[in-house]
């Protein structure tokens, strides 16, 4: 075999090589709170959403499925779970390069269990997951886990406002606060959204008070998010109120809410906004 020959067949299986996709170590993840592994608190609950970082998991520029049903991949991407004996294709919202979001099954067994991603013909070595019945991440207004909540104040002229220092939440208002991982429902997940409360027994806490939680279940827009309304506690006053949510054992990641007194002002001057 010629130098150049031996280059060539070098260069193609290097080539192969940085085709497969890669998962980040600890890089599968709620996608709402980005719990880390090996935290007390992290598991990927059934049916919830959940991301997986990585490279080349997907196409160069993000894709966002577009229509029900969904499938068992996406521009290419597909996400593949196995806890003991039992594999499942996971349900693929999005995909670029980096980052994957996949609804886990309702009825993926809970435990330790492995993942791969397959991309364009390439498979990942395989990740660990670890699978339980419900374990809340609450969304932030900056998509990383922590700060202002995604929680809206529904008024009762229908009008939503997103929750924010210069729209704050009074004490007893109704508050929509949107999130991931209250657990498994039945059905065809693919098929289309399926809201409905769940019963399923939770805590909110708004800075150190419980909320009177009113609905707890899954939006009517989406697969695998979930929505938790709640009236605000009184007593409480600022303008980065913690909020937490508690299920099964675990508490969410931290995010923040604003409420104000009956004249609208935030309990913290230096939190307040321009």
């Amino acid at each position: 075999m010629t130098g150049a020959l031996i280059a060539a067949v070098a260069l193609a299986a290097l080539s192969l090589a940085h085709a497969q996709p890669v998962i980040d170590a600890g890089g599968v993840v709620n996608n709402a709170s980005y719990r880390k592994v090996g935290t007390p608190e992290y598991g990927i609950a059934q049916g919830s959403l959940f991301a997986v970082f990585g490279e080349k998991l997907g196409p160069a520029d993000l894709f966002v499925v577009g229509s029900w049903p969904l499938g068992e991949s996406l521009a290419g991407t597909s996400v593949e779970v196995t806890v003991g004996e039992v594999t499942l294709k996971a349900i693929p919202v999005y995909t670029s390069a980096r980052q994957v979001g996949a609804v886990l099954p309702s009825h993926t067994p809970a435990g330790e269990g492995m993942i791969v991603v397959r991309y364009d013909g390439e498979t990942s070595a395989p990740a660990s997951i670890r699978i339980v019945p419900r374990s809340f991440g609450i969304f932030t207004q900056n998509s990383a886990g922590h700060g202002p909540a995604n929680a809206q104040q529904v008024r009762a002229d229908a009008k939503r406002l997103m929750n924010s220092a210069s729209e704050p939440a009074h004490a007893g208002e109704l508050i929509c606060l949107w999130g991931t991982g209250l657990g498994p429902v039945s059905g065809d997940e693919a098929s289309g959204p399926r809201p409905g409360d769940m019963g399923v027994e939770l805590e909110v806490l708004v800075g150190d008070r419980p909320a009177k939680v009113v609905y707890r279940g899954r939006s009517g827009c989406c697969a695998g998010i979930d929505e938790v309304y709640f009236h605000v506690p009184e007593g409480v006053q600022n303008c980065a109120a913690p909020v937490v949510v508690r299920i099964s054992g675990r508490t969410s990641n931290i995010a923040t809410l604003a409420v104000a007194d009956e004249r609208g002002v935030c309990g913290n001057p230096a939190l307040r906004a321009p």
